[in-house]
């Protein structure tokens, strides 16, 4: 804020799954310009919002809402933005190929793998495998999500090009270019459960692993990456994609643009505190 001569600050509020929409009342009354959403509630602040941006509502996850002066509250979704743009930069920056198999794993079935999703099909990966808590969680996911996306997800789901797995075996994973986890795995810190690490080992050497999840000390590797590293697979965690996701959403709140290292360095500095 500072860069563009703005006073204000950003502020985390911690807010449970029945107390949403009395801490959105909340935010409402004290006068924000605007607020980010956060996992779990990127699905279900949508019914509290006035309004909803196509996009948003394509992909059915709001993760920015902005309150005009009158107190309208609207939606939009940064996410997109956030993994197309991080995804393309990392593979660029690594030198990972990813034409010998365009076909991809997304772990989760929220608003996060909405978005994961929605920037795989935009990046041309035409060919994504959900995997979910249980097939049925993953099965309606994947109809919502290409439902709401109109024909071309329609079409993509008429002829599986997105489906929902229920195992991760090898006929699963052998083909996979890139894996997303878009679960909270990993965010407390401990170590990914056996099926993930099953999973993680079994990649072809050349994958690429996305963790949304990302560190709170920046030099330090995810639960997941530090598996990925041991394996020799390249990595990213999910900092770049909240950098990504916040250039957009502060230019949404302001209508002013600030360069990515200066986003950086704020994130950093926060870090650090």
């Amino acid at each position: 804020m500072s860069y563009c001569g703005l006073t204000g600050e950003y502020q985390l509020l911690d807010t449970g799954l029945h107390t949403l929409s009395d801490s959105f009342a909340r935010v409402k009354r004290l006068g924000f310009n605007g607020v980010n959403v956060t996992i779990p509630h990127k699905e279900n602040i949508i019914k509290l919002l006035d309004d909803v941006s196509q996009e948003a509502k394509q992909i059915g996850a709001v993760n920015t809402i902005k309150f005009s002066k009158n107190g309208t509250a609207t939606g939009f979704n940064t996410d997109v933005f956030g993994f197309s743009k991080s995804l393309t930069e990392a593979l660029k920056r690594e030198s990972i190929d990813t034409e010998w198999s365009r076909s991809t794993l997304v772990l989760g079935s929220g608003g996060a793998a909405r978005a994961v999703v929605a920037g795989l099909m935009e990046l041309g990966y035409l060919d994504i495998s959900v995997f979910a808590r249980t097939k049925e969680k993953g099965t309606e996911f994947v109809k919502d999500l290409c439902r709401k996306l109109g024909p071309k997800g329609e079409l993509m789901f008429e002829s599986t090009a997105i489906r929902a797995v229920d195992s991760l075996d090898e006929s699963v994973l052998n083909d996979k270019s890139i894996l997303i986890n878009a679960t909270p795995i990993g965010m407390d810190g401990n170590p990914p459960p056996d099926w993930l690490l099953g999973a993680i080992s079994s990649l072809d050497r050349r994958a690429f692993i996305y963790d949304l999840v990302y560190s709170r000390l920046t030099d330090q590797p995810t639960p997941i990456e530090s598996v990925a590293q041991l394996l020799g697979l390249s990595s990213i965690d999910g900092t770049a994609m909240l950098i990504f996701q916040a250039l957009r959403a502060f230019e949404i709140w302001t209508g002013m643009q600030v360069p990515v290292d200066c986003m950086k360095n704020a994130l950093a500095r926060r870090c650090c505190s």
